[in-house]
């Protein structure tokens, strides 16, 4: 697992199990470059898979907690990240996420974290989501290519006085 992180949360007491489904995909419709494939069918998004260990002997319930924790994201199948709610009892769950180490730093996945609690909670988020990466990323390109841009870059280059030198590091490991 050298390029997944593996993030899990105890969960205690009386869980909805259907509206933490819903706040899953919610929050990726928001994060939507944890999942790029966007839609596994018309209308769902990487869904949150639930395994059912309650009743099961412990030794049963080690094995599929341990198998969902180590489970790999298979890259060629472009998912980013993959939860899976291990339900041990009633009132005990764990929700584990399995990340590429591609799909966030710790910052995002700190508002990842909290934007699921809040919305679990029934809690308006700041903000729509609306505006995605792929969107800054589409303006960025515009701007670059914009004359204004070309200005700024040739007043800043005047301004300093030089080119910066290039780093001589070793690109081959």
């Amino acid at each position: 697992m050298n390029d997944m992180e593996v993030h899990a949360v105890r969960l205690r007491g009386n869980l909805h199990v259907t509206r933490l489904e819903q706040t899953w995909q919610d929050v990726l419709r928001r994060h939507e470059t944890l999942c790029p494939l966007v839609r596994v069918d018309k209308k769902t998004f990487c869904k949150l898979e639930v395994v059912e260990v309650r009743g099961s002997p412990a030794a049963t319930q080690c094995a599929k907690y341990e198998e969902a924790v180590r489970r790999e994201l298979q890259r060629s199948s472009g998912l980013l990240l993959r939860g899976v709610l291990v339900r041990l009892s009633p009132g005990d769950h764990v929700l584990v996420v399995n990340q590429h180490h591609i799909a966030s730093d710790g910052l995002s996945l700190r508002v990842f974290w909290r934007d699921l609690e809040a919305l679990y909670r029934g809690e308006k988020l700041a903000g729509s989501g609306s505006v995605q990466y792929r969107d800054f990323a589409l303006w960025q390109r515009e701007v670059a290519g914009s004359e204004r841009f070309a200005q700024s870059v040739a007043f800043w280059k005047a301004k300093l006085g030089m080119d910066p030198e290039p780093l001589n590091m070793p690109t081959q490991h």
